[in-house]
């Protein structure tokens, strides 16, 4: 029997980086701080499992057992990545070699932006079907996070050295932009004054 094709939904998965030392938050981990009832890194992969993408990969380093614990009961997968600590490239390139072999793109998603919406995320996962596409969102002209990469342009993301992102490389790439009302795109949580400010908006909404 002809295996039926695998449809978007399940070809385009997200790649989420979860590892980091949290050097500038002044935290133990930033992703585990309370975001109104919910941990950063919780809020961040429910919107993911919310978009209706596949299980998303987390690739954890520091205080890895704590992430998990804090993702317990969600469909997830994990992978570890021992040498953390050299940078953002080397969990970049462990989510990489981790990704299952029939993703044909990956989302990019940095485990500090838990506001970006799960329709935002669906719409770039839709836009991003196919293993040459590199798909950016983007709100008021300005580029934001999370990035889609097909499969094509994943071995340029594997020779990424030291804390240099996917980003880095967009200049010299030809994408496609995703146009988004979302404001989600921008916000990371990489300060306490960014916490604080976060907390503000979703206690006043």
């Amino acid at each position: 029997m002809a295996r039926t094709a695998l449809t978007s939904a399940e070809t385009v998965g997200a790649i989420v980086l979860a590892a980091g030392r949290s050097t500038r938050m002044g935290q133990p981990n930033k992703l585990l701080v309370d975001l109104c009832g919910a941990p950063v890194i919780t809020r961040t992969v429910d919107a993911l499992i919310a978009a209706g993408l596949p299980p998303p990969l987390v690739i954890v380093g520091h205080m890895a057992s704590s992430v998990r614990a804090a993702l317990d009961g969600r469909l997830v997968q994990f992978a570890d990545v021992p040498d953390y600590a050299d940078g953002m490239s080397r969990t970049l390139i462990a989510g990489l070699a981790a990704a299952p072999n029939h993703w044909r793109a990956a989302l990019i998603v940095l485990g500090d932006m838990p506001t970006v919406t799960a329709a935002t995320l669906a719409e770039i996962a839709r836009a991003a079907d196919a293993d040459n596409r590199v798909v950016v969102p983007t709100q008021g002209g300005r580029r934001g996070n999370p990035v889609a990469w097909g499969r094509a342009h994943w071995p340029r993301l594997g020779a990424l050295t030291g804390d240099r992102g996917a980003r880095t490389l967009l200049d010299d790439t030809n994408f496609i932009e995703v146009a988004t009302s979302d404001g989600g795109i921008h916000v990371d949580v990489d300060t306490s004054a960014a916490l604080a400010a976060l907390r503000r908006t979703y206690s006043s909404s």
